[in-house]
């Protein structure tokens, strides 16, 4: 999980100790991607749209509203941002920041600390299209849907990192699954069919790969695309 609460880390030593095995490290995208402006222009609405005229007037000031009481956030602040951007940061602040940084991050920087090679999965422009291909009008949905019932996205946060920390990916994969509705074939099972090949292509090379939990699970998770291609896999649970 891309998160910095405490479950997220409950495998966080083992990860650790696997990377030391390694000779490279891979995240979905390279960290020093991220610093990347076009990176940041990605999450942001085409010109002259905005989230009051996707919203109306209306529905806005609602959304404002809540947004302001649960979160103490103005949704002006966030006019010009993606909708699934927005969910996705307000969905984190139900969430403990129990450590400084994001799982990711923290492995990242512990195979830096090795001087391991790190590497990106996907690159920016594969990144960026990922944003790019998801239509508006079901991210402007999926906006309303949280502002509708913002309690069952975190009932339903809550419990996929409880999930995560107990290491019941497939369970997690079913939620995660359900609640991308449409957008699911651009957000995961593309993603995985690439990122699977990806390292298919490199399994010559001692790799550490950090990707998702989301991304695992399932007839079109990473692990079943590996598996039938032949690659032997097994869980380390200690």
């Amino acid at each position: 999980m891309h998160v910095q609460d405490m479950r997220a880390f409950s495998f966080a030593e083992m990860a650790k100790k696997c990377i030391e095995h390694c000779d490279e490290f891979y995240t979905e995208i390279h960290f020093d991607a991220m610093t990347d402006s076009r990176m940041f222009m990605a999450q942001k609405l085409p010109e002259g749209v905005t989230l009051l005229s996707l919203l109306g007037e209306k529905k806005f000031a609602k959304a404002d509203k809540m947004i302001q009481k649960m979160f103490g956030v103005p949704l002006s602040f966030m006019n010009d941002i993606l909708p699934m951007i927005v969910v996705n940061q307000l969905l984190m602040k139900y969430l403990s920041e129990d450590f400084n940084e994001h799982l990711d991050m923290t492995l990242f920087k512990h195979a830096k600390s090795l001087d391991k090679t790190t590497k990106g999965i996907e690159s920016i422009e594969g990144h960026i299209a990922v944003l790019e291909n998801i239509p508006l009008d079901l991210q402007t949905k999926q906006f309303l849907d949280f502002i509708k019932a913002p309690n069952k996205y975190k009932e339903k946060t809550t419990k996929l990192a409880n999930l995560y920390a107990r290491g019941e990916i497939y369970k997690l994969y079913k939620i995660s699954k359900k609640s991308m509705g449409e957008m699911k074939e651009t957000m995961i099972y593309k993603r995985n069919r690439e990122m699977s090949s990806y390292i298919f292509d490199n399994l010559k090379t001692s790799a550490f790969y950090a990707v998702g939990a989301g991304h695992l699970a399932g007839k079109k998770g990473i692990i079943k695309l590996l598996k039938d291609q032949n690659v032997k896999l097994k869980p380390i649970m200690s």
